[in-house]
């Protein structure tokens, strides 16, 4: 069962927009087309190229010039890259287990989410300010006008700004950043994959033949970047309700596990490729004639004789070789049947 938050990004991403209301302003705010996207990075690209070629600095060549200067350290920036991932864990640790947390263990680790959250905060406002004007920070500012020239909308039709080359700076303009800033703090790959796990959305994506065309009309390069991985996790947890070794409800509902699941069964893969690749008899290196591909053929014992002549003459030995071991002994296991180096009856 989805939760609410859940629930509301699975509506966004399956009707492809949402609709905003700020007092009396109402929009709508559509997910941008990947191809939309491209077109517009390549400009970001050469826009960035030439920023740099101006003597703009980018965002690691200004911390390295904060370090050497004492204004910045690496401790800060490993704060920076860590604390949000483990903000995230902890919190998560809380809502999995719930009860099991006794009160006092609990107001530890809410106490500990409240420090982190506090030290994030203060060295991200101190970065920036390292790197306010760097070339990242202005591709950033750049990319949002992008977004919301191609993402607000007045009606379902019609852009809510009519000149691109005009900044998108008006009254509502901070409703409008707030709008995108929420929907991205909703479409995080843990939600995606929770909706990619419910039964509603399975259904319309099996009906949908599990294809961009089906479930949206529109080719893939249409439909947008949290669509399409949206589309990518469906088709994981589909693989791995097919599977013949198909995981427990518990191991599909958990990321962890399911993650761990999902790598052991690539790591099996792996090896049954690499096992029929180079054959059963792993310790023997060397390569006999007679380690080769085989193909079965089902056959009467009259087209057995055909099949047989359609070998080359040292395969036609070493089956007539191994046939009379069969007999002689009635029962072999195939290693001691095969061994390489060696041929039967050889």
């Amino acid at each position: 069962m989805l939760g609410k938050e859940e629930s509301h990004l699975m509506n966004i991403l399956v009707a492809g927009h949402s609709k905003q209301v700020v007092g009396d302003l109402f929009f709508y705010q559509k997910l941008v087309p990947i191809c939309k996207k491209a077109v517009y990075q390549i400009e970001l690209d050469a826009l960035a190229k030439e920023l740099s070629e101006k003597g703009l600095l980018n965002i690691e060549m200004l911390l390295k010039e904060a370090v050497k200067r004492g204004t910045w350290n690496h401790i800060k920036e490993k704060q920076f890259n860590e604390l949000p991932k483990k903000i995230e864990e902890m919190a998560k640790s809380i809502s999995e287990t719930g009860e099991f947390y006794v009160r006092r263990e609990r107001k530890v680790i809410e106490k500990l989410i409240e420090n982190s959250k506090k030290t994030l905060s203060e060295v991200s406002e101190e970065r920036f300010h390292i790197t306010q004007f760097s070339v990242e920070t202005h591709i950033t500012q750049e990319e949002t006008k992008y977004i919301l020239y191609e993402s607000i909308y007045k009606g379902l039709e019609t852009p809510y700004f009519n000149d691109s080359s005009e900044p998108p700076y008006d009254f509502y303009y901070p409703d409008f950043i707030k709008s995108l800033n929420e929907f991205q703090n909703i479409a995080t790959i843990s939600n995606t994959r929770a909706i990619a796990r419910d039964p509603r959305w399975f259904l319309m994506f099996q009906s949908g033949d599990k294809t961009a065309q089906g479930i949206w009309n529109k080719p893939v390069s249409e439909i947008s970047d949290e669509q399409l991985l949206l589309l990518y996790w469906t088709r994981i947890y589909d693989n791995a309700f097919q599977s013949m070794e198909s995981p427990d409800e518990h191991v599909l509902n958990n990321d962890k596990l399911f993650d761990a699941w999902k790598d052991e069964q690539i790591s099996k893969h792996d090896k049954t490729h690499k096992f029929k690749k180079h054959g059963a008899d792993k310790p023997f290196i060397k390569k006999s004639p007679y380690d080769r591909r085989e193909v079965f053929v089902f056959s009467s014992p009259d087209q057995a004789k055909e099949v047989h002549k359609m070998n080359d003459l040292t395969t036609q030995k070493k089956i007539e070789a191994e046939q009379r071991q069969i007999q002689q002994k009635g029962t072999i296991k195939e290693y001691d049947l095969r061994v390489r180096g060696k041929a039967p009856g050889m």
